[in-house]
């Protein structure tokens, strides 16, 4: 009786791993991916300051047809070619994020796993966790205060319920 027991506490806090374990996968996965999308997007704002500066500087070649046997005549947008390569630099050292980048949110708590109340899931914004704690962990209650004694997921919680 005591080996099932042990068995079943033994399970159940397998489960609450790899529980944690998914969670914690899924947002650094998201977060990882979140980063590269906004790195992309950085990068392509500054593609686009760099190809109007660019676009400056094509306007500064000179395209005139030559005849055969004429030398092209020498360069002489040197101070404006300068200038655009000044003001490119100006922009790029000016650029900022945009205000609407994106960070992702996190719905989990401090113990990895969703807030459940009354059989459901709570996400973390709509409750709060007190300073409050017995051996079934801090007590967690809603902002609404319709709720006033639920616990967090637990892997104690989890035990009995098996």
């Amino acid at each position: 009786m005591t080996l099932e027991q042990e068995l079943v506490r033994a399970e159940a806090e397998n489960l609450v791993a790899e529980a944690q374990l998914t969670n914690i996968t899924r947002q650094k996965l998201k977060e990882a991916y979140t980063h590269q999308v906004n790195g992309i997007i950085e990068r392509s704002e500054k593609q686009a300051i760099l190809a109007k500066h660019t676009r400056r500087l094509l306007e500064l070649l000179d395209d005139t047809p030559v005849v055969p046997g004429t030398e092209r005549a020498a360069y002489n947008n040197e101070r404006a070619a300068k200038e655009v390569l000044l003001d490119a630099e100006e922009d790029l050292g000016k650029w900022e994020p945009r205000q609407d980048s994106y960070t992702p949110s996190s719905r989990l708590e401090s113990n990895l796993l969703p807030s459940i109340v009354n059989g459901s899931v709570i996400p973390p914004d709509t409750h709060s966790v007190s300073g409050e704690a017995d051996e079934r962990g801090p007590v967690v209650t809603e902002t609404n205060n319709a709720e006033t004694s639920a616990y967090t997921n637990d892997p104690k919680i989890l035990e009995t319920a098996t």
